[in-house]
């Protein structure tokens, strides 16, 4: 026992903690495992008085290799650690249901992953610190699916939207909108080719509808105002 309050019960080599053993903190912390010169290395467990607990591998009193880490709220994370970070590749759950699988840089999903909301929702591409960025595909419950750019977790830059009732759109995004140049095809055979703002019809463009009516020319907010 040291005079902090600090206790060890274990095997010592050469007046040091080596070999397995066990030391509970004065705050409560509690560690049992393998010791190499006083520093957790190797295989251990460690516990936090809240209930948060980590098994699994050690180097020089780090959390460093394979190993699972469980919240006092039952958050749970598996798969690879470096320098006490989630680092490489891993699998998180949330008590909500949410769960991701992939990469992971020091602690933040970056990378490749799939992650599926507890509604249903999936996504499925590239991360930026816990952001969805770069390419990638996300289907949500309804039926909707999107494929195409996201920055910090918006739908931006180039892609596709399919609704599940059937119409499609293709081309430019921005803030989650349809923006730019893009085509919008409906299920009852209309189409919209030319510039979009905010959802809406807006800049030059050609509507050719299912009748074989066309409005080409100049649109705004949606209406067709000349040709």
């Amino acid at each position: 026992m040291w005079p902090n309050g600090d206790k060890y019960q274990g095997d010592f080599k050469d007046g040091k903690l080596h070999g397995r053993g066990t030391k509970t903190w004065a705050d409560g912390n509690k560690y049992s495992g393998d010791w190499v010169n006083n520093s957790r290395t190797g295989k251990g467990t460690f516990m936090w008085p809240d209930g948060t607990r980590y098994e699994g591998d050690y180097k020089d009193d780090k959390k460093h290799g394979q190993g699972t880490y469980t919240w006092s709220n039952g958050d749970k994370y598996i798969g690879d650690w470096v320098n006490d970070n989630m680092h490489g590749r891993g699998t998180k759950t949330w008590n909500s249901g949410d769960k991701y699988m992939g990469d992971w840089f020091n602690d933040s999903r970056t990378g490749q992953g799939a992650y599926t909301w507890s509604n249903g929702d999936k996504y499925i591409g590239d991360w930026v610190n816990d952001n969805m960025h770069g390419r990638g595909t996300k289907t949500w419950n309804s039926g909707d699916k999107y494929i195409g750019d996201w920055i910090n977790g918006i739908r931006t830059g180039q892609g596709t939207y399919t609704w599940s009732i059937g119409n499609r759109y293709e081309g430019g995004f921005k803030d989650n909108k349809m923006h730019g140049r893009g085509t919008h095809t409906w299920l009852n055979g209309d189409k919209y080719i030319g510039d979009w703002v905010n959802n809406n019809r807006h800049g030059q463009g050609k509507m050719r509808y299912s009748d074989g009516t066309i409005k080409e020319g100049l649109w705004r907010d949606g209406v067709f105002t000349s040709n």
